[in-house]
C-alpha cells in the first residue's frame, strides 16, 4: 500500500490558487496595455544608459538606435535596445541589472550571437591558444552598461573585421 505524505499537504493547496491568480493578473496587465507601457519605459531607461556609457558609438561610429519591434515576452525589468553602427547591429538586453550584448551583421539575416562568443571564435581563427582565450575570457553578462562599454570599445575593430570577412566569403568557404 503506497504511503501518503502527510507532512506538507497544505503546500499544493496554497500554490495552486496563487499560480492561477498570477496567470489571471498577468493576462489583465497584458490586456490593459500596462505591460507595453512598462516595457517602453524600461527600454528608454536602458537607451539612456547606452547613450551615456557607449557615447563613442554615437560620436565616432555614427551609430543610431533602431526601433525594436520584437515580440519578446517581457518580465520583471527586461529591456531590449538595438543600435546600428558601421554595418553591425548590436542588441543590448538588461534583466535585473545585468546587461548582455549580442551582435549580427546588418547585411545578413544571421541570428544574434553573444559578442563574447564572436570574439572568442575570432581569436581561435587568428590562432590564439586555448589557454590564451580562457585567460582573456570575458563575461557573458555585465553588471551594467558601464562595464560592458569597455569591452565593446576595446574590441570594436575586431568585431568589424570578423563580420566583414564573413560578408565576402562564399557560403562554401564558411
Amino acid at each position: 500500500m503506497p504511503r501518503i505524505n502527510k507532512r506538507k499537504p497544505w503546500l499544493p493547496l496554497l500554490l495552486t490558487p496563487l499560480a492561477g491568480a498570477s496567470y489571471v493578473v498577468g493576462g489583465l496587465l497584458e490586456l490593459s496595455g500596462i505591460n507595453g507601457y512598462l516595457a517602453k519605459k524600461d527600454d528608454r531607461k536602458l537607451e539612456d544608459g547606452i547613450r551615456d556609457h557607449f557615447s563613442f558609438l554615437f560620436t565616432e561610429k555614427n551609430a543610431h538606435f533602431v526601433r525594436n519591434e520584437s515580440k519578446i515576452k517581457r518580465s520583471f525589468d527586461l529591456a531590449v535596445v538595438e543600435v546600428a553602427a558601421q554595418g553591425l547591429l548590436l542588441q543590448f538586453v538588461r534583466m535585473r541589472g545585468d546587461v548582455s550584448m549580442a551582435v549580427r551583421s546588418a547585411r545578413s539575416p544571421e541570428n544574434w550571437r553573444q559578442v563574447n562568443d564572436v570574439l572568442e571564435e575570432d581569436e581561435v581563427e587568428a590562432g590564439h591558444s586555448t589557454a590564451e582565450i580562457v585567460v582573456s575570457r570575458r563575461s557573458r553578462f555585465y553588471t551594467g552598461p558601464e562595464s560592458a562599454s569597455h569591452v565593446l570599445k576595446d574590441k570594436w575593430d575586431q568585431l568589424r573585421r570578423h563580420y566583414k570577412a564573413r560578408i565576402f566569403q562564399s557560403p562554401t568557404q564558411k
